[in-house]
Parts: structure tokens; C-alpha cells; sequence
């Protein structure tokens, strides 16, 4: 599972990412069963294990997201991610002109402010 995070990522992020941040996505992430019908190993590789979001710097935010966010929230959305944009939208709230330079908030920083730009 290590190798295929490493495969997801840019070689500029092999170089630029704390290892504290891989092993975060390594450790928190939920591997892969073959047995979960209709999903592809593809795109849990691309989408679920990558910890790439957008063009920021890829930080550590599974352990927290999973420690932090309510406990029905997290096991609902396994089964319905309508229930986590639920979530996002009820709780944080989208400023439109607070991020003047566009600098990337990181998802922990999210969730601590409640706040994020589009």
C-alpha cells in the first residue's frame, strides 16, 4: 500500500512532502477490498488514497479529520458521501473575498476556522 501511495503523487511532492504527512495517509486511510463491488482499485488508488488536494501542499489531515469530525457524520458518510457535503455545507461557512492572494487553506485549517474560500 506504500508503494501505491507513492505512485499517486508527483515526483515534486516525493520531494517536498514531510513524511509526517505520508504516514498520516498511509496509517488513516481504509485499504482497499477487493469485495467492495462496483468500486475499481483505480479510482480508490486516484481518489481515495492520493493525498492530493488541488495544488497545495499535501499536509496531514485524515487522523484529524476522522478524530474530529462528529463519529455519525463519519459513519454515515461511508455509505452516503451526500451526508458529508451535508456536513461541509451546514458547517463551513464559503467567503468569497477574505483569501485576497488564493493562498490554499489546508483542510484541518477548514475545519479549525470553519471558513473556506470556493
Amino acid at each position: 500500500m506504500a508503494k501505491r501511495l507513492l505512485m499517486t503523487v508527483a515526483d515534486e511532492d516525493l520531494r517536498d512532502t514531510r513524511k509526517s504527512a505520508m504516514l498520516d495517509h498511509l496509517l488513516n486511510t481504509d485499504l482497499f477490498n477487493d469485495n467492495l463491488s462496483g468500486h475499481s482499485r483505480v479510482l480508490y488508488e486516484e481518489y481515495v488514497l492520493n493525498p492530493r488536494i488541488d495544488s497545495d501542499i499535501i499536509s496531514a489531515w485524515r487522523k484529524y479529520l476522522a478524530d474530529n469530525l462528529p463519529a455519525d457524520v463519519m459513519t454515515r458518510a461511508f455509505d452516503d458521501p451526500g451526508i458529508l457535503a451535508g456536513y461541509i455545507a451546514d458547517n463551513i461557512t464559503i467567503e468569497k473575498t477574505g483569501n485576497y492572494y488564493g493562498t490554499p487553506i489546508t483542510p484541518v485549517g477548514v475545519d479549525q476556522l470553519k471558513v473556506a474560500d470556493e
